[in-house]
């Protein structure tokens, strides 16, 4: 006996539903296939749209360390004169005393050594102020 004739025999209607149960599960595989790329489609535009709130984000974070560079800035500033304001005080509280003393020594009118230590008085309230100020 011949192989061909041991075998099975196929038949054509036999090969044609065989290309037509393919030809199904080739269509429910494309069409899954494009239910998952409409999926990704909508995850992109997610992930496009959250770049986009991170890019709002990262301007905003940017625009808030420019004004923190800027308020440091005018702070150290602020410093400065206060610092300034204060050593003129501290010098003219120096000369206020050096004055004092000399007066006293040599015995001067009252009223000069009254009104040197008014203004002593002053200047000392006037650096107690600024130090409640900068502790505050």
């Amino acid at each position: 006996m011949n192989k061909s004739t041991n075998s099975k025999n196929i038949t054509n209607k036999e090969v044609l539903i065989m290309f037509e149960q393919m030809n199904g599960n080739i269509q429910l595989i494309a069409e899954g296939q494009q239910g998952l790329i409409a999926r990704f489609d909508g995850l992109e535009t997610r992930f496009d749209g959250l770049e986009t709130r991170f890019d709002g984000l990262e301007t905003r974070f940017d625009g808030l360390e420019t004004r923190f560079d800027k308020f440091t800035k005018e702070t150290n500033q602020k410093f400065d004169l206060l610092f300034t304001f204060l050593s003129r005080i501290e010098d003219e509280l120096m000369t206020i005393r050096k004055e004092l003393t000399e007066l006293k020594e040599t015995k001067a009118e009252n009223k000069t050594i009254i009104d040197l230590e008014k203004r002593l008085s002053m200047a000392e309230s006037q650096i107690s102020a600024l130090q409640q100020k900068q502790s505050i």
